[in-house]
Formats: structure tokens, C-alpha cells, sequence
């Protein structure tokens, strides 16, 4: 499990938690459980539509996300990208911490 950034060719940034095991079945479980627990604080304080997706590539992994499509890298972004990263972590890491 790790957060990471993914800057994708058609210019929008992903801020993510990646559950990448080899058990399909546990990393959707974890993201299904964080999902029922922390869907609306995690909209809510990050003003994001977070998406949490199960059965991500190949099957295998899983994933909590959310995107920025402005398709302008600039400074405006990247201080975007590190405060909904701020944020994005406390809350995470206090439930997964728990």
C-alpha cells in the first residue's frame, strides 16, 4: 500500500492510495472498507470527487483517487497537488493507523 502521484499523457494528475498485493480479494476489501467509512469526510474536506475502484489493472490491485484535469502543469497545480496530498494522507492515515 503507498500514495502516489501519476501524471497521465493527457494532462491530468492523479493523487492516489494504491492497494497492490497479489490478492485481489484483500485489496478490494480494504478499499470497500475504507470506502464505507470515510467516502463522504474524504469528499468532503478535499472538495474532490474521490473514487474508490476495485479490480484495477489486471484484476489484482485497487485504488482511492481523485483527479485534477486542469491540463495545465504549472505552480497553481503543484501547490494543489501537495495541500489535497496533505489532507488526502491525515485523513487516511488516522484510519489506517486505528
Amino acid at each position: 500500500m503507498h500514495f502516489e502521484y501519476l501524471f497521465r499523457k493527457k494532462n491530468w494528475l492523479e493523487i492516489g492510495l494504491h492497494f497492490e498485493k497479489n490478492n485481489s480479494e484483500t485489496n478490494n476489501q480494504q478499499v470497500e472498507k475504507l470506502k464505507a467509512s470515510l467516502q463522504t469526510t474524504l469528499n468532503d474536506k478535499l472538495n474532490e470527487e474521490v473514487i474508490f475502484k476495485t479490480d484495477w489493472n489486471s484484476k489484482k490491485w485497487a485504488k482511492i483517487f481523485f483527479l485534477n484535469t486542469s491540463g495545465v502543469i504549472d505552480e497553481q497545480l503543484e501547490k494543489w497537488a501537495i495541500d489535497k496530498m496533505k489532507i488526502f494522507y491525515e485523513i487516511l492515515k488516522n484510519e489506517l493507523t486505528s
